[in-house]
């Protein structure tokens, strides 16, 4: 799929989520999302108005801060993001680096 249309949904693998089938997982698809794929707290992309206004250079800007924040702050093993980031067919997610740190700057 296109970046413009990826929308990516994902539940961190955090003691919260213990015993649910979706922990640790992170699926991309369009929107508007399969019903089952609701049960993800997180999302990011193509519901964000950032993605929707962005170029693919851009996308590919936010991609990282949000790959960063699955790894560092959700715990998401590296691979499973990397395989469903994948599914995006127009950026480059190989480049995706594991050694950006996400940007809380703008958190309280």
């Amino acid at each position: 799929m296109l970046a413009k249309d990826a929308l990516i949904v994902w539940t961190p693998n955090s003691d919260l989520y213990e015993g649910q089938a979706n922990r640790g997982r992170v699926v991309v698809t369009t929107m508007p999302q399969h019903p089952a794929l609701a049960v993800h707290p997180m999302s990011a992309g193509s519901s964000n108005h950032d993605w929707n206004e962005a170029d693919n250079a851009g996308r590919y800007n936010l991609l990282q801060e949000y790959f960063s924040t699955m790894i560092h702050d959700d715990h998401i093993d590296e691979q499973v993001a990397r395989d469903a980031l994948a599914a995006i067919e127009d950026v480059k997610t190989a480049g995706l680096s594991v050694d950006i740190l996400p940007d809380h700057s703008d958190k309280d």
